[in-house]
């Protein structure tokens, strides 16, 4: 709802809104309004959910168009971290693979805590019927995008190299690991001595699961929290994680580890 201008600071009260000062209600208006002193925020509601980790930022919904992410006490980096790799992304990516990623409207740090301002995103349907379709829908715009990623593939420099080698030793010395594994891991790093362009990195998301999975206001495909993201990632690593998220069949799954591993030339 929208309130007038003089209740809002009782209505941020009622919602336990209890991080969010005045001057950075007038940054997030004037970044969202422009400079005229009139138009103001309206609404300010924060998103009730238990936070599971320390660095977990403030989360609120601004005139129901927009979301503004501030930063704990204890972590005030972490929401200029986020904005700068989203950035950092979309420099990295052509307009039509990064369209994925929400504009960042504004940034900055406010009394010692840094902030990032992103249009409203929003979930996929959770009904019995219209979930199914959606999921069965997105799950097609997920594998696409994916594969646009791995299309952006670079071979590696010397860094890339070594980062590749160093997993690939980690695993094959893990005696937890299962023989299979480390035999793989042994054949892995003999075949990147013999082809040292094996080692490509690819954009990755780092953390593609279906919380993280949501729709733009145009009902195209759109994916949040990009605090974890690299730019010189690796390949089919997102790809696994968003299989296990939304539980896509052994044969889909195949269908697109075969794509690929011939993309990548591995």
């Amino acid at each position: 709802h929208v309130l007038p201008s003089e209740d809002l600071e009782v209505h941020m009260a009622r919602e336990r809104v209890d991080c969010i000062s005045d001057s950075l209600i007038d940054i997030a208006s004037r970044a969202i309004y422009g400079s005229d002193a009139e138009k103001r925020l309206q609404s300010v509601n924060l998103i009730d959910r238990a936070a599971t980790v320390a660095d977990a930022q403030s989360i609120y919904v601004l005139d129901e168009d927009f979301v503004l992410y501030v930063a704990p006490e204890d972590f005030p980096e972490v929401s200029s971290e986020q904005a700068h790799a989203m950035i950092a992304m979309r420099s990295r990516l052509d307009p039509k693979s990064g369209s994925v990623i929400p504009e960042v409207i504004s940034h900055g740090v406010s009394e010692g805590r840094s902030y990032l301002i992103l249009p409203l995103c929003y979930p996929l349907a959770t009904g019995r019927l219209t979930g199914r379709i959606d999921r069965f829908r997105i799950t097609q715009n997920v594998l696409e995008w994916l594969r646009l990623m791995t299309a952006r593939s670079n071979t590696g420099d010397e860094n890339v190299y070594a980062r590749f080698e160093e997993s690939l030793v980690a695993m094959n010395v893990n005696a937890a690991l299962p023989d299979r594994l480390r035999t793989g891991s042994e054949r892995a790093i003999s075949a990147l001595k013999s082809f040292p362009e094996l080692a490509r990195s690819v954009p990755m998301h780092g953390d593609l699961w279906q919380g993280n999975i949501m729709r733009h206001k145009d009902g195209s495909l759109a994916i949040i929290d990009w605090a974890g993201s690299i730019t010189d990632g690796y390949g089919v690593y997102d790809l696994i994680r968003f299989a296990e998220s939304f539980k896509i069949s052994r044969a889909k799954l195949h269908r697109e580890l075969n794509w690929q591993a011939v993309k990548l030339g591995g």
